[in-house]
């Protein structure tokens, strides 16, 4: 069996990246120092997650390290959560099949998908 439990997100800047991702999503990470560099370490919809400096992990990329997609609740009161707390929109908020529906940037503009519960 194969299973992911585990993902390190490489960014410009670990201090908003980890508001971003701690308002937005409600989850705790506690800062670490790693040569030098302050890292976080939490998890993320149940999966262990690591922010640290993509000089650290020899990234560069100026847009979409990756891709994720999150069932939630409330799609419009994430967007809300992800502007506020520097994010951006990407795709407005629609109807996708009887789901709610919208995609939202982090601020490394990495897009992330917000996928409501089915209606009715």
């Amino acid at each position: 069996m194969t299973q992911l439990v585990h993902f390190t997100l490489a960014t410009e800047d670990t201090g908003v990246a980890e508001r971003f991702y701690r308002e937005v999503f409600g989850e705790e990470f506690a800062a670490m120092e790693i040569e030098g560099e302050t890292l976080y370490r939490g998890s993320l919809a149940g999966l262990g997650m690591v922010i640290c400096p993509s000089t650290m992990a020899d990234v560069v990329a100026n847009r979409s390290r990756h891709q994720l997609q999150f069932n939630v609740d409330d799609v419009a009161a994430h967007v809300e959560r992800a502007v506020a707390h520097g994010g951006r929109l990407h795709t407005p908020l629609t109807d996708n099949n009887g789901r709610q529906y919208a995609c939202v940037c982090d601020p490394d503009n990495n897009t992330i998908e917000l996928v409501g519960s089915e209606e009715g």
